[in-house]
């Protein structure tokens, strides 16, 4: 059985090396700082299609959107390992089991989500979170 989770972790740290130096231009920076202000929603949505057993795909790539934004589960994934690197280095992490990766990245997904796990629904945030 293949997870979303895991099938798109270890491509993710190969680029996470990489754009984590890269610099920041103003594109780059409104997709950030949309998906900061985004984060909970974009966390419970990606839980909720994972645990619907729909795929994540809309989630990563260029060709595919939420809210008009590409790629955002790998802003995801870059604030899933960012709060695992205090407690792991990255080597560390890229060699945990993949259970391990899955239950750890389920687990800062529901954290991230905080609210909206708790039954606030995106159209009650001003802002939903839908595909383009």
């Amino acid at each position: 059985m293949t997870s979303p989770i895991l099938d798109t972790f270890p491509l993710f740290l190969r680029l996470w090396r990489r754009v984590r130096a890269a610099p920041v231009d103003e594109q780059i920076e409104a997709w950030l700082s949309w998906c900061r202000r985004h984060r909970a929603c974009l966390a419970d949505e990606f839980l909720r299609s994972v645990e619907a057993g729909e795929p994540v795909n809309r989630f990563f790539g260029s060709w595919l959107e939420i809210d008009g934004y590409a790629g955002t589960g790998y802003f995801l994934g870059e604030e899933i390992v960012a709060a695992w690197e205090p407690l792991l280095p990255l080597s560390a992490i890229a060699a945990l089991p993949l259970e391990e990766i899955e239950r750890r990245a389920h687990g800062a997904l529901e954290a991230l989500a905080g609210d909206f796990r708790s039954g606030r629904s995106a159209a009650n945030s001003g802002r939903s979170v839908k595909p383009a």
